[in-house]
């Protein structure tokens, strides 16, 4: 039995809308501006007119087509009849059916031999370029097997299967506590570690914590770790040995980051320094410590009361005399209390105070937009 030749030709929809080609890519190894990993297709057969709609998650698929159904049924006055696709993620098509099929029909394809020309549509969104494997490699493996795992906590919970990945979830922390793991793990910390089992944390990384319940107050505080840091560069009585500068400034910097942010300009200043330190440079290093020292039990106060967050932002201009560059600095308080500051040279040299101005506004802007989304889940406005 011989097969008849193809003539490069396939059948056309009458009309507009009478049959839809739809597929789905994902995920791109470099996502596009956005978080964007996903994009899907709407191609209509009659007109070979088509859409292209980005997502973040595949999961977003059947919201995209009720998107563009609304937008091509309302342009055309026509209602969409069937939807092909080529089942190449099964159980998300069926969903887009079971949700659709109201309205069009849905006729999906094998995508390994489909019975009729139906990839002429989707290839024309596909690029022309051929991958050619170089000839130094002397084997090349390939899998068709598709990496859609979920990869953060929003993603599992947004996912179709959400349920089978708490039940998962479930029976590995089942069988953990069953085999006794969190306990062996408990009894090996508590020999590299100073640490209880459960209760309210006292230190955390060398910050103690301190409560004041009756004045609803908490208390963030770095002294023992102050104290650590001259007795390393021997500073209890104001001596400092001829010590790696950069060495100095780290530690500096892990206070800068917790519980001292009085001291984040001074840091930032100083570390420019770090290739060709001088004397100066020394000195100032020195003055630094011998602040902590004078300083060492200085809290951070968190009070109660209604979380209202905050923030402020300044600049100065060509405050570096070696390269003309603007100092930037912001903080953010909730209800008054500092959660989130920075100070740093900016990365380019502004020609006015007010680009300087609005370039610290940038900076700060971004660090909003992290706070805006963590503070509502603690109960703070903005």
């Amino acid at each position: 039995m011989t097969k008849k030749p193809f003539d490069g030709q396939s059948a056309i929809a009458n009309g507009l809308l009478d049959l839809v080609h739809t597929n789905n890519c994902g995920s791109l190894s470099i996502p596009a501006r956005g978080g964007f990993s996903y994009f899907i297709t709407f191609t209509d057969d009659h007109s070979r007119y088509g859409y292209v709609y980005l997502m973040r998650y595949k999961s977003e698929a059947f919201r995209r087509f009720e998107e563009y159904r609304l937008e091509v049924e309302n342009q055309t006055n026509r209602k969409i009849k069937a939807l092909r696709s080529d089942r190449g993620d099964s159980q998300r098509d069926e969903v887009l059916i079971e949700e659709s099929s109201k309205e069009p029909q849905h006729d999906s394809t094998t995508s390994f031999k489909p019975s009729i020309h139906t990839d002429g549509v989707p290839v024309l969104c596909r690029s022309t370029r051929e991958s050619r494997v170089p000839e130094r490699y002397g084997f090349v493996g390939l899998t068709s097997q598709l990496d859609n795992d979920p990869k953060t906590y929003e993603e599992v919970m947004s996912d179709i299967d959400s349920d089978k990945w708490l039940e998962a979830i479930k029976s590995e922390m089942d069988s953990m506590d069953s085999n006794q793991m969190l306990e062996d793990i408990k009894v090996w910390l508590s020999t590299q570690f100073s640490m209880k089992d459960m209760g309210e944390a006292s230190y955390i990384h060398g910050i103690k914590i301190y409560r004041d319940r009756s004045r609803r107050m908490l208390g963030l505080i770095q002294s023992s770790y102050i104290e650590k840091v001259l007795k390393r560069f021997k500073m209890e009585h104001s001596k400092m040995p001829n010590i790696p500068y950069a060495s100095a400034l780290e530690s500096i910097q892990y206070a800068v980051q917790c519980t001292r942010p009085d001291v984040a300009y001074a840091l930032s200043v100083t570390s420019r320094y770090q290739a060709c330190a001088g004397e100066a440079h020394w000195g100032a290093v020195k003055s630094i410590l011998k602040y902590l020292k004078r300083t060492k039990d200085m809290f951070l106060i968190y009070g109660g009361g209604e979380l209202i967050l905050e923030g402020y932002s300044d600049a100065s201009f060509e405050s570096d005399d070696d390269d003309a560059k603007s100092q930037s600095s912001f903080v953010f308080k909730p209800n008054g209390d500092v959660v989130a500051w920075k100070s740093s040279k900016q990365d380019t040299t502004a020609d006015s105070t007010t680009e300087a101005e609005y370039i610290e506004a940038l900076e700060a802007a971004k660090e909003a937009v992290l706070d805006e989304k963590l503070h509502p889940r603690v109960g703070c406005g903005t």
